[in-house]
């Protein structure tokens, strides 16, 4: 068992953060630790917010559906309207 270190700085806040990931060998582990420096340059912190936000920004984005039926032998209801898609809170 090996394990590859990965140590950067936030490019948001500036903060100094570590990366560990278990390999099985030590090759493995040697690779992670060359290839990953230039993946990781946000912190645990600063990757989650900016992934809650992008999340947010394309739930925005998906439309309400709303479908409006007509009804010539209701006499109470004749008009109902049905709306799907996504809720927003």
């Amino acid at each position: 068992m090996a394990i590859g270190e990965v140590t950067g700085i936030c490019r948001v806040c500036g903060e100094k953060f570590t990366i560990r990931k278990k390999f099985y060998k030590r090759k493995e582990a040697d690779s992670f630790e060359r290839n990953a420096q230039e993946q990781y340059d946000l912190c645990p912190t600063c990757y989650r917010e900016q992934k809650t936000q992008k999340k947010h920004e394309e739930k925005d984005t998906e439309p309400i559906i709303a479908t409006v039926r007509i009804s010539k032998t209701e006499e109470i209801f004749p008009i109902t309207i049905y709306l799907s898609g996504v809720s927003h809170s």
